[in-house]
């Protein structure tokens, strides 16, 4: 997770401003974890429902295509390390 979060400060830094600030970021990280955890009890993980859910308890979670590809991303480097060891 530590790598995790390096990532995602790494590509989109801390230069959010006004109310909605980081909660797409916010909500990479946190699906980021939620997915982690899906993996790690079930060898799978659904992307589309972890974004879904957690849209429908704070709307405005992962916000642009990049966040999403971006959680893509992060889940299928954790999976592949998870099998490689």
């Amino acid at each position: 997770m530590k790598q995790t979060g390096h990532l995602i400060r790494r590509r989109w830094g801390c230069q959010g401003q006004g109310p909605n600030a980081g909660i797409g970021r916010t909500g990479c990280f946190i699906a980021t974890r939620i997915g982690c955890q899906q993996l790690k009890a079930r060898g799978e993980v659904d992307i589309l429902r972890i974004v879904c859910q957690l849209r429908l308890d704070r709307g405005g979670m992962i916000q642009t295509a990049e966040q999403y590809q971006f959680l893509h991303h992060t889940l299928a480097l954790y999976a592949s390390s998870a099998t490689a060891q």
